[in-house]
């Protein structure tokens, strides 16, 4: 399931990459990418002992989650903190990106993880930040 669930997301990446017109940061609508990228968080944070998520989520810091919590989000103003976050990370300061963002449970103190789906850049992947939006680490790049 875990290879399934990753190759997917892989090819999700590769399949439906493509600029977008809009000129301006901010969340991209929820589309079938954004549904692989909550199913990868849900099995980061939800398995509690796979040998494979386990040294994933701790690299990052990051806790078992009940992964039914896990929930893609289009808030403008998660999504403008972490293109923010990203662009701080990269050290590309006013880049323009548009992203899919997944809240990694409920309530305001909680992490997030988020992509570029039309990201050029290699290596492409999940970006992991912190309630604060400190930036964590990349998982799965691709």
């Amino acid at each position: 399931m875990k290879i399934a669930r990753l190759t997917a997301l892989g090819i999700a990446l590769s399949v439906f990459s493509s600029p977008l017109v809009a000129q301006t940061s901010g969340c991209v609508p929820s589309d079938s990418m954004a549904v692989a990228l909550r199913g990868f968080a849900r099995d980061i944070v939800g398995t509690t002992d796979d040998p494979e998520y386990v040294p994933l989520r701790s690299s990052v810091g990051l806790v078992v989650t009940d992964s039914s919590t896990v929930a893609i989000t289009t808030d403008a103003t998660i999504c403008t903190k972490v293109v923010n976050a990203i662009n701080a990370a990269r050290g590309t300061p006013n880049q323009i990106r548009h992203v899919h963002v997944v809240k990694l449970g409920t309530g305001k103190n909680v992490p997030f993880m988020a992509m570029e789906p039309e990201s050029t850049a290699r290596p492409r992947g999940v970006w992991v930040f912190d309630r604060r939006f400190a930036f964590l680490g990349v998982l799965a790049t691709f």
